[in-house]
């Protein structure tokens, strides 16, 4: 059976496609670095005048039903240089279990993200980067996939440049996750490994887990990795797939990103 993805409805890609029409102006500094694909985010802040566009589309096969994601779209830009606004526009999802289909859109999400710590262009300790991010759910999805309440959301993200084109990225957050008749806290964290296989390409490697206030849910740990290839320095593609190590099976995903950046018309 086919999934109805009418995600190509104006509702979906109008402020993209108004973004796009009014700022297409490639922009020149340095390599696009984006918070995608992994779970975690990276401490960088685009840079001041540029606007990023991430997308992606993944695939989930969960214990009781298949998930397609199509959108996983983040839209950045920074009035600071240390001080990032995010607009995180989500997916439009379809849904298939053994009893029926259903699709929609996902809630949007608002925040900001902080840079703490600045660290040295040189690997050791003194390239420690600290970010911060606060961010909260909007209630602006579909009924089968909105929350239906602000879900605030807070990560801390570190990164250390290590010798021979190697970083790793230690990771912690905090969600007030909302169910139909409750809300709950819900903490993760883990590590991410990278390593620039060429000048625009890389591959990561990642563990996370993630635990539920106590009668909540189960504790999940996961693995994931992934390519990432920049096109030009403004363009990246990637691809990334992970498994769950804990919890109930089958559990796995895997999926294809496409990021783009410019400078903002003044």
């Amino acid at each position: 059976m086919k999934y109805p993805f009418h995600f190509l409805s104006m509702k979906f890609i109008s402020i993209p496609l108004f973004i796009l029409f009014f700022f297409p102006t490639p922009c020149c500094s340095g390599q696009i670095s984006t918070d995608r694909p992994g779970f975690a985010n990276g401490t960088t802040i685009v840079p001041t005048g540029m606007l990023q566009l991430e997308s992606g589309y993944q695939f989930s096969r969960l214990p009781q039903h298949k998930e397609h994601a199509l959108g996983q779209l983040l839209v950045r830009t920074a009035p600071l240089e240390r001080l990032e606004f995010r607009l995180g526009l989500n997916s439009y999802i379809a849904t298939r279990d053994q009893v029926k289909n259903q699709s929609g859109f996902e809630d949007w999400s608002l925040g900001l993200k902080l840079k703490l710590a600045q660290g040295a262009d040189t690997p050791g300790i003194k390239s420690l980067n600290v970010s911060a991010i606060v961010e909260t759910t909007l209630p602006t999805g579909s009924k089968a996939y909105s929350a239906n309440k602000l879900q605030p959301f807070v990560m801390l993200v570190l990164d250390w440049a290590l010798p021979g084109n190697l970083a790793i990225s230690p990771f912690m957050s905090y969600t007030l996750v909302s169910s139909q008749s409750s809300q709950f806290n819900e903490f993760g964290g883990g590590v991410s490994l990278s390593v620039a296989l060429s000048g625009r390409s890389g591959f990561f490697l990642e563990y996370y887990g993630v635990a539920a206030q106590s009668d909540y849910g189960a504790d999940i740990s996961y693995l994931d990795g992934g390519l990432t290839y920049l096109i030009t320095d403004n363009c990246q593609l990637d691809l990334h797939s992970g498994q769950a190590l804990s919890g109930k099976t089958p559990d796995y995903f895997m999926g294809i990103g496409f990021s783009y950046r410019f400078a903002m018309k003044k």
